[in-house]
C-alpha cells in the first residue's frame, strides 16, 4: 500500500477563481511543466465557471485553471512529460493548478488535476524509467473520490450523479501499466485488467477484472458488407458494415477506427446498442484502416479493447468511358479497371482460387465476368460483375462477293445494348465513331441513320488499284473499340 505523505493542496476543494485564459495562439511547445495543450480535437474553455465559454483552436494553449468541455468528437491533450489527456464527447473537466504528491517509495511528483462536471476522462501517462520525469494526472469526482495515474492508461468516469445519488461516485479502469486510487487517506494500486467502482461515504469494494471486448464475426463467402468496399473516386468516401460477436455489454458496444494497428491516433469512433451484433463504420476515404471493439458495463466502463481487424477502401480507376452503378462496372473493349494500390488484396476470375491481385483487372476476353475481391487472407470477399459497354456494334459488309467498280459495297452498323436499357443507355441516342479504310487510307463516307441502325454505300475510290480490303471499326465517344468487321472486294475482270 502506498501512504499520501503530503499534498500541496486539498483534495476536497472547490475550483477557485484564476487568472483569466491565455491568449489562444498556436502552441510552439509543449514541454512546460505543468503546461496542458489542445493536439486533437475541438471543444471550449474559460477561466472560471461563469466566464463566457472560449473555443479552443487546434494546437492552442488552455488555462492553467478553468474548465473545459469537449465537442461532438474527442478532444485530446498533450501534458507535460508525454502524458495524454482525452474528455469523450460531451465531458466538462475542472482544470486546477498543479499538485506536488509525495509517495512512499516514488518520491515527490509534479501531478496536474482534472475535477470530472460529467463524462468520461481517459489518461494515458507515460511509462518512465526515472521517478524525477513522472507527471502524473489526478482525476476528482464530484464525490470527493479520486484516482491518480501515474503510468499506463486509465479511465475515470463519473458515476450516480443525479436526486437518488446526489454525492456520486467514480467508476475506474486500469488498461495499461498501473494507476492508483485512494481510499481512507491512502493510494492503493489498481493494475492493469482491473476496475472499480467507488462511491462516496461508502468503504472501497474489491477490484474486478475487466472483460474483453467483442471478437469479429467474419462470414465465410460473399457478403454484401464487411471490411472491404472499392470505389472509384479518389475523393469518395462510403461506410463499411461490420458484424461482431456480441458479449452481452450492458452498455453498448463502442468502435474504434485508427490509421495504424497500435492505434496511436483514433480516426473515427462509433457505438452499437446492448443487443445489436452489427456497427456501421463513419463514412472512409480511400485507405487502409484498423478497427477494434470494447464493450461497456452496467457502470459504462469500457473492457479491454477486443480483437484487431483490418479495413480497406480500396480506389479503382475507370477508364476512359466506363461507369459504374452498385457493384457492376461496364467496361469498354480492351480497356480495365486500375487499382490504386493492389497491395494486400486477393482476386479470383471463374474457377480460379484466390492470387494476388495485379494493377489491372479486366473482363475475360471482353465478355461479362465476375470477379471477387477480398483482403489478403480473409474468408469473405465482395462480388464486382465487370460487363462490356453497354452499346455494342453488330457490323454487316457486302455483298459478299463484291466487285469494282459495277457493284458498290454496302455498309450496316446496328448498334445493340449489352443489357436491358435504361435512361443512362439509349442506343436511338448513342453516337458512335465511324471509321471506313479501304487498304490503308480512311476515305469519307455519308451515313443515313433510322433509330439505331446506320447505312452508307461505298464505291470504288477514284485513283486506287485492288484487289481491296473495306474496313469498318464503331467507337465510342472516348474512342473505345464496339465493333469492327471487314470485306474484301475484287477487280472486275
Amino acid at each position: 500500500m502506498l501512504a499520501v505523505t503530503s499534498l500541496s493542496l486539498s483534495m476536497l476543494s472547490a475550483a477557485l477563481p484564476g487568472p483569466a485564459a491565455a491568449t489562444l495562439h498556436p502552441a510552439t511547445t509543449a514541454e512546460t511543466r505543468g503546461g496542458s495543450v489542445v493536439i486533437s480535437g475541438h471543444g471550449e474553455a474559460r477561466a472560471v465557471p461563469n466566464a463566457p465559454w472560449q473555443p479552443l483552436v487546434e494546437g492552442a494553449p488552455v488555462p492553467r485553471r478553468g474548465e473545459l468541455r469537449s465537442g461532438d468528437a474527442t478532444l485530446r491533450m498533450a501534458l507535460a512529460h508525454g502524458a495524454v489527456v482525452e474528455l469523450a464527447p460531451g465531458t466538462v473537466v475542472a482544470v486546477f493548478d498543479h499538485l506536488e504528491i509525495a509517495l512512499l517509495g516514488l518520491g515527490k511528483l509534479d501531478a496536474a488535476r482534472l475535477e470530472i462536471r460529467s463524462g468520461e476522462v481517459t489518461i494515458t501517462a507515460p511509462i518512465s524509467g526515472s521517478p524525477r520525469d513522472r507527471s502524473p494526472v489526478l482525476v476528482q469526482s464530484d464525490g470527493g473520490l479520486f484516482a491518480l495515474a501515474i503510468e499506463g492508461s486509465l479511465v475515470a468516469r463519473s458515476i450516480g450523479i443525479g436526486r437518488d445519488a446526489p454525492l456520486g461516485g467514480l467508476s475506474l479502469a486500469t488498461y495499461a501499466g498501473q494507476a492508483q486510487f485512494a481510499s481512507h487517506g491512502a493510494f492503493h494500486p489498481l493494475a492493469r485488467g482491473e476496475a472499480i467502482d467507488l462511491r462516496a461515504s461508502q468503504p472501497a469494494p474489491a477490484p474486478h477484472a475487466i472483460g474483453v471486448g467483442p471478437g469479429w464475426y467474419v462470414e465465410e463467402g460473399a457478403e454484401a458488407t464487411g471490411p472491404l468496399a472499392v470505389v472509384t473516386d479518389r475523393d469518395a468516401t462510403t461506410a463499411l458494415t461490420l458484424r461482431f460477436a456480441n458479449v452481452a455489454a450492458t452498455g453498448g458496444n463502442d468502435l474504434e477506427i485508427a490509421g495504424d494497428e497500435a492505434f496511436s491516433t483514433v480516426l473515427a469512433r462509433g457505438h452499437a446498442p446492448a443487443k445489436s451484433t452489427v456497427i456501421t463504420t463513419p463514412p472512409l476515404a480511400p485507405g487502409r484502416y484498423f478497427a477494434r471493439m470494447r464493450a461497456r458495463g452496467v457502470e459504462g466502463l469500457p473492457s479491454l479493447v477486443g480483437p484487431t481487424r483490418p479495413l480497406r477502401i480500396a480506389l479503382a480507376a475507370l477508364p476512359p468511358g466506363g461507369s459504374v452503378e452498385g457493384s457492376t462496372f461496364t467496361i469498354p473493349a480492351g480497356r480495365a479497371l486500375a487499382w490504386d494500390d493492389p497491395t494486400g488484396l486477393e482476386i479470383s476470375v471463374g474457377s480460379v482460387g484466390f492470387i494476388h491481385a495485379s494493377r489491372e483487372l479486366r473482363p475475360v476476353h471482353d465478355a461479362a465476368t465476375v470477379a471477387r475481391v477480398r483482403l489478403l487472407g480473409d474468408r469473405s470477399f465482395i462480388p464486382l460483375s465487370l460487363v462490356p459497354s453497354a452499346v455494342s456494334a453488330a457490323i454487316e459488309i457486302g455483298p459478299k462477293w463484291a466487285t469494282w467498280p459495277t457493284i458498290p459495297v454496302e455498309i450496316e452498323v446496328r448498334l445493340v445494348s449489352s443489357r436491358a436499357l435504361s435512361a443512362a443507355v439509349d442506343t436511338a441516342r448513342f453516337e458512335p465513331k465511324l471509321r471506313v479504310t479501304v487498304n490503308l487510307v480512311e476515305v469519307p463516307v455519308t451515313w443515313k441513320r433510322e433509330s439505331n441502325l446506320l447505312r452508307a454505300k461505298l464505291s470504288r475510290p477514284a485513283g486506287m488499284g485492288g484487289p481491296w480490303v473495306v474496313r469498318v471499326e464503331a467507337m465510342d465517344q472516348d474512342s473505345n473499340p464496339i465493333g469492327r468487321g471487314f470485306l474484301e472486294v475484287v477487280e472486275q475482270k
